[in-house]
């Protein structure tokens, strides 16, 4: 019988889960960046971020994922707040808060570590990702490796 060499994780429900609504997110965001987002409902936020999202594919680059968070800024904002679109699409590009590891998969990465085994994440996510899981500290079971023709970039520990 062989022994197992490489685990595969994904990312969304297996590292990561959500750690409060998007609205509360987006709204965190807004406040950290000194945006006042009183008038932005729920419903606006939902949607311009469902726009903002269906174009996520194309984000082949952090300059693509940032060109997408203006946009996104600009339809979320009143127009009043025109003037404060780069500052949000900043601050919006900063949701690491909007994720916590999933329950137990510190300890479980690094018993897999230990056991020598090698960790890889395959994931869709965009440019953002490799932030994203420093800022969680999984980066220290996982690094980057070389993206795939679709930009997407698999992350691995060795």
């Amino acid at each position: 019988m062989s022994q197992c060499k490489v685990v595969f994780w994904d990312v969304g429900g297996t590292l990561l889960d959500y750690r409060c609504s998007l609205a509360e997110s987006v709204r965190e965001r807004l406040g950290r960046a000194g945006i006042d987002h009183v008038r932005i409902s729920d419903e606006s936020i939902a949607a311009t971020f469902e726009d903002y999202f269906r174009d996520e594919p194309s984000w082949l680059t952090a300059g693509d994922e940032r060109a997408a968070s203006e946009k996104w800024a600009a339809r979320l904002l009143p127009p009043e707040l025109a003037s404060s679109v780069a500052n949000a699409a900043d601050h919006l590009l900063r949701y690491e808060t909007f994720y916590k590891p999933v329950d137990g998969i510190d300890d479980l990465l690094s018993d897999l570590k230990r056991r020598g085994l090698r960790q890889v994440v395959v994931s869709n996510w965009p440019p953002s990702l490799p932030r994203i899981l420093a800022h969680h500290r999984l980066t220290e079971e996982t690094n980057e490796a070389p993206a795939p023709k679709s930009g997407r970039a698999p992350h691995h520990a060795s």
